[in-house]
């Protein structure tokens, strides 16, 4: 059981064995707060990834099938631009230079 006192610094736990009470201090500095910052970069990363990888994919498939061909390419080539530029932020984002990021990966993991 979690008790939150007055000071948002401090967070008050009672352990289930003794029954006492420990206070932990939280370090607002370090990369608590940054985590779940990261996870969100990383799902909207993925996401988008995910996304353009689906859209180019659906009008490849029905692109002989539309009134305005042209228009379908201009889509076309759009979204392979705006791929390209999601694919290049995870590359910046998380430099492994032998394999594939993590976002590239899991977001072809889930198009596939």
């Amino acid at each position: 059981m979690n008790v939150r006192p007055k000071n948002r610094r401090t967070t008050a736990e009672v352990n289930k064995t003794g029954g006492e009470v420990l206070l932990t201090q939280i370090n607002f500095k370090t990369n608590t707060m940054t985590n779940p910052i990261d996870n969100q970069i990383e799902a909207k990363l993925i996401s988008k990834i995910a996304h353009y990888r689906l859209s180019i994919r659906t009008q490849f498939r029905n692109r002989h099938n539309v009134m305005w061909p042209e228009l379908t390419y201009k889509t076309i080539l759009g979204d392979i631009s705006s791929l390209k530029v999601w694919l290049r932020m995870a590359e910046l984002i998380e430099p492994i230079k032998t394999t594939t990021p993590y976002t590239t990966y899991m977001a072809k993991e889930l198009t596939s």
